[in-house]
């Protein structure tokens, strides 16, 4: 297999009336060099492989020639082209037998293998999408002359399924100066979809550190941009590039319980970082698990923390709040985002 110089890494799952629009975005981009799309279905229950199949019967090459490959192993089926009209877009395709989510099986094998291949990677997963045909072309193009960067990412609009309205990311966060690696958990947003970083260093922070990308935590983008942070510059390309779909799916709109548990999954990653790396504000991440622990209790106890919590006990104890009406108004928290997006959207949280 041929040398890239991107490789987009697409993780999909029961996306099929996503996904479509995801590969389109892929095969649009114009590049005056060839890149990989590495798309792996985690074993769809709704069709998405069908979906795929038949985007690829369509949109690239099934001649003679040998412009389309097909392995299977024990793990996947995976189906390897190059677009009829884009000679520079490639996709290799890879469909899982099993789903690795729901026995917290790491994906990210699949991934290093196409990976390394590329000198860049671009992430976009099966329910986004890019509309920009330039994306990769223009940063690849800043990164290749600007050596010292190690990440650059961009400007987004956010699709609200529920009421059709595209809008423009009002995030104040991300024209703030990244001061500290550690602010891209709070203070200096990255959207995923928008980044381009160094397949190098990324294979370096991996090694380094392999826990921090194992199953035990439920992302595994923050971390990232976190240790890329720390190796390098990052650089922020105003055009919009890219959409967010913000749907009943997705990991931040799913069940009460998930949601709960992807939010402390994310403050266990960050209080793991800060403490590894002796951060000066590790009391802020301490305080933000501490409340995810709790909350999470309220609905789990079950539950066992990852790390000690000094101040569940203190919380638990609040004389104002009982424990009943803390649980009712997440509850109501919960349902007001769901229920009444757009006021969420612009009173209560930023996209």
């Amino acid at each position: 297999m041929e040398q890239f110089k991107v490789n987009v890494r697409c993780i999909t799952y029961n996306h099929s009336k996503y996904i479509e629009e995801a590969m389109n975005g892929f095969c649009i981009q114009q590049t005056d060099f060839p890149f990989l799309c590495t798309i792996v279905d985690d074993a769809s229950t709704d069709g998405e492989q069908n979906v795929i199949k038949n985007y690829l019967q369509a949109n690239f090459d099934h001649d003679e020639s040998g412009n389309i490959q097909i392995e299977e192993t024990d793990e996947y089926i995976s189906m390897f082209a190059r677009h009829k009209t884009n000679t520079n877009c490639f996709f290799v395709v890879l469909f899982l037998k099993y789903n690795h989510y729901q026995i917290k099986k790491s994906k990210m094998p699949y991934f290093k293998k196409y990976a390394q291949l590329a000198n860049y990677v671009a992430i976009c997963e099966g329910d986004d999408y890019w509309t920009d045909a330039g994306k990769l072309e223009k940063q690849v193009a800043f990164l290749d002359e600007h050596l010292d960067y190690s990440l650059c990412h961009t400007s987004y609009s956010v699709f609200f399924e529920r009421n059709g309205r595209l809008v423009d990311s009002k995030d104040v966060r991300i024209n703030h100066p990244l001061s500290h690696p550690s602010e891209v958990f709070y203070r200096y947003r990255i959207m995923t979809l928008t980044v381009l970083y160094r397949t190098k260093l990324f294979t370096e922070i991996v090694e380094a550190d392999p826990y921090l990308f194992s199953p035990v935590f439920k992302m595994g983008d923050s971390q990232t941009w976190y240790e890329m942070a720390k190796r390098g510059k990052v650089f922020f390309m105003k055009e919009k590039t890219s959409v967010y779909r913000v749907h009943e799916g997705s990991s931040s709109r799913q069940h009460l319980k998930g949601s709960l548990r992807f939010s402390l999954s994310c403050a266990e990653m960050q209080l793991y970082i800060a403490k590894r790396d002796n951060l000066e504000n590790i009391k802020f991440f301490q305080g933000k698990y501490d409340r995810a622990v709790y909350k999470y209790l309220l609905f789990d106890k079950n539950y066992k923390p990852m790390f000690g919590s000094s101040s569940i006990d203190a919380i638990g104890n609040m004389k104002y709040f009982n424990k009943q009406f803390k649980k009712w108004y997440i509850i109501f928290s919960f349902l007001l985002r769901k229920k009444v997006g757009f006021i969420y959207k612009f009173f209560i949280k930023e996209y």
